[in-house]
């Protein structure tokens, strides 16, 4: 009888394969037939024998008798075995795996990792020799050169966790929420530095009544488009901060101060130490809605200027900085005891140290570059980390906003300040893309992902001034128990392998139900 099925039939062609294979093989010291001992098996019913019998016949060095070898066959179930499936649809095959469904839902035996590179660079379909030249240099800088013997304990199938990209430590402490308030702050006053208008609804109602009645009707094309584009701006930035979970009271005297900051800044250009000192001169305790998150935001920008201040410089500037820094810290010598002049004279001097700092070159002149940009970089990658992760959807789960691509553009204006480059967005893009597709298994994430990765790998305008930039920005971190240092972007790469690493080695388990995403994580292994 043949099966309608071509499942089926290829189930049963496959099973006389390895039965043929299992009587051919000499594993069986004898097959006695109702004639005798088996001389051939070219005139075997392969499809009527147990192969369960033949197994523990192999296992036991047995003689296999056929008779009952089929009598086992008929006793068994006329379907093939199958694990944990319902629906008794599932087959596991040899032939054309693809069809056969679900794989089989086992742990496979651990794998030993020889020697390798963890990151070998892509193939550009670019036929340009020198441009192909070009991006094959770049791309030879996202390689770790580091020898793996074994499996870091992060790939147990039972513990499958991402590994961090191992930025040095914040010496102060600063929390997610400090990262996330200061990150906010930094990105409203690249905004207001860059001309784009901020002003609250109540503010810009105002303007209009005022402008309206003056009769300024002659104007009112031209302030319908400029309109519109503002209250486009508005709405993303109003969008921007819900995601980042700042409220509105706040908002509203961290946009009045730092438009008082702006307009007294005739030129240069804006650090974060320059930041947080405004904001210290500018506001008072009175302007927050408690005492309690006064000595927060206060404690906070204190943290941040140590963050920034505090290395490579002479003793004497190191006991200077931390002497102020503690008076502002103080709730009974900053609030009760100073008087403003004293406050005054204190901020004074951070100011002049920061502006001495400010004026020395960047390391290896790019453009734009200023000394926070390697001095301050376990910072500034933190901050900018917040910022894009508000392109994700609190609400929902982490999803997308549609607004995502006009985010993307606004918190581009943040990049002097932060000393972030295109090459280094997209990889922290694809780093936050990664992550949340970790947390919420949303399959287009890893696929966003590697687009942003295929952006770093391919990127053809890469200096040797960026190059040195980019291998300046160290991190460290963990590999077989012992610590392995790493660039940024190696770093990146590394923490995204290692995972997909660990996926891969029990894709059984992890692949059964999404054998959609299988080769995305391969490609991002090969990476």
């Amino acid at each position: 009888m043949e099966f309608s099925n071509p499942l089926l039939r290829r189930y049963r062609s496959d099973r006389r394969k390895l039965l043929e294979f299992l009587l051919s093989s000499g594993l069986i010291r004898e097959i006695k037939t109702p004639g005798g001992p088996a001389t051939s098996i070219s005139s075997m019913e392969f499809d009527s024998l147990s192969t369960d019998y033949v197994l523990e016949c192999i296992q036991s060095g047995g003689v296999l008798d056929i008779s009952h070898a089929e009598k086992r066959y008929y006793d068994e179930s006329l379907h093939p075995v199958v694990r944990h499936s319902q629906s008794g649809e599932v087959f596991y095959l040899h032939s054309d795996p693809d069809l056969g469904g679900s794989p089989p839902r086992r742990v496979p035996p651990p794998i030993t990792r020889s020697h390798r590179d963890y990151f070998e660079p892509c193939k550009s379909p670019r036929s340009n020799s020198s441009a192909d030249e070009r991006s094959s240099m770049s791309r030879q800088e996202t390689r770790i050169n580091c020898q793996v013997s074994a499996d870091p304990d992060v790939h147990s199938s039972n513990n499958i966790t991402i590994l961090s990209i191992g930025l040095p430590t914040l010496k102060t402490g600063l929390l997610d929420d400090d990262l996330r308030e200061s990150a906010y702050e930094v990105f409203l006053a690249c905004m207001l530095f860059s001309g784009i208008e901020t002003h609250s609804t109540e503010v810009r109602k105002r303007e209009k009544s005022s402008k309206f009645l003056a009769g300024l009707k002659h104007r009112r094309d031209k302030q319908h488009v400029e309109s519109e584009s503002n209250e486009r701006h508005l709405k993303v930035l109003d969008t921007i901060r819900i995601q980042m979970q700042i409220s509105e009271a706040t908002d509203i005297f961290m946009r009045r101060r730092l438009t008082q900051f702006v307009m007294g800044k005739s030129s240069g250009q804006i650090d974060i130490p320059q930041l947080s000192l405004a904001l210290l001169t500018g506001l008072l305790r009175s302007d927050f809605p408690s005492p309690k998150s006064y000595l927060h935001w206060k404690n906070r920008q204190a943290n941040v200027l140590e963050e920034l201040m505090s290395s490579d410089h002479k003793k004497t500037e190191k006991q200077m900085i931390r002497a102020s820094l503690a008076k502002i810290r103080s709730t009974e010598d900053w609030d009760i005891k100073m008087s403003p002049s004293e406050r005054s004279e204190v901020l004074l001097t951070l100011r002049q140290v920061a502006l001495a700092f400010s004026s020395i070159p960047g390391r290896f002149g790019m453009e734009g570059e200023t000394y926070y940009w390697t001095t301050g970089y376990h910072l500034n990658i933190r901050l900018y980390e917040k910022l894009l992760f508000s392109v994700f959807d609190i609400l929902e789960d982490g999803q997308l906003l549609e607004e995502a691509e006009e985010i993307l553009k606004l918190v581009k204006l943040t990049w002097s300040m932060l000393g972030i480059t295109e090459r280094l967005h997209h990889a922290l893009f694809a780093w936050m893309l990664f992550q949340q597709f970790v947390a919420t298994e949303e399959a287009i994430l890893l696929e966003y992902a590697i687009c942003e990765v295929d952006k770093v790998l391919s990127a053809e305008i890469y200096d040797d001034k960026e190059g040195a930039y980019m291998k300046s920005l160290m991190c460290s971190t963990i590999g077989n128990g012992c610590e392995i240092r790493l660039n940024l972007l190696q770093s990146i790469f590394l923490s995204i392998s290692s995972w997909c690493d660990s996926k891969l080695q029990d894709y059984h388990l992890h692949f059964s139900q999404a054998p959609s995403i299988f080769r995305n994580h391969h490609s991002l292994r090969g990476w």
